[in-house]
């Protein structure tokens, strides 16, 4: 995956929209896009063109369902490059990570229940705060129950 979207133009500091339901092909084209250094931004199914094109994406990549012309899909839809095919054809050739920790990692988006959605950056450093959190094996401490009231 990271071999096609690299010869699609993807690399450090550029911007990848994903526009689609969340999925194994998702989660494969977030891994590569953070692989290669740039910055994801998943957008919900119900995300509008307005959102999409606010972004000003370097790539689309959609849901074959929500293709539009020039994106690439996942899977084969009409006027789009078929990703997933174009990652089949790729060498299985290692490709290092090109991502420095103070570069942009993923935008998430709020649901925009007040409004225009809003946008949230976060760093490779940000990222590997999460996923340290969760993976972290110290038992936490729980705070006591509350006493019984009398």
């Amino acid at each position: 995956m990271a071999g096609a979207l690299r010869a699609a133009g993807v690399s450090a500091g550029r911007l990848v929209a994903i526009h689609a339901a969340n999925s194994p092909e998702v989660i494969a084209v977030r891994m590569a896009t953070h692989l290669l250094g740039a910055c994801s931004a998943v957008f919900p199914t119900h995300a509008t063109d307005e959102l999409l094109s606010f972004t000003a994406a370097d790539l689309l990549v959609t849901a074959p369902r929500l293709a539009r012309a020039g994106a690439y899909s996942l899977g084969p839809a009409p006027g789009c490059v078929d990703l997933l095919a174009k990652a089949a054809t790729m060498p299985a050739t290692p490709i290092h990570g090109q991502a420095s920790p103070d570069d942009l990692c993923f935008i998430v988006f709020s649901g925009g229940t007040t409004g225009t959605p809003k946008g949230s950056c976060h760093s490779y450093t940000d990222h590997s705060s999460f996923v340290g959190a969760v993976r972290d094996p110290r038992p936490r401490p729980h705070p006591p129950p509350p006493a019984a009231s009398r």
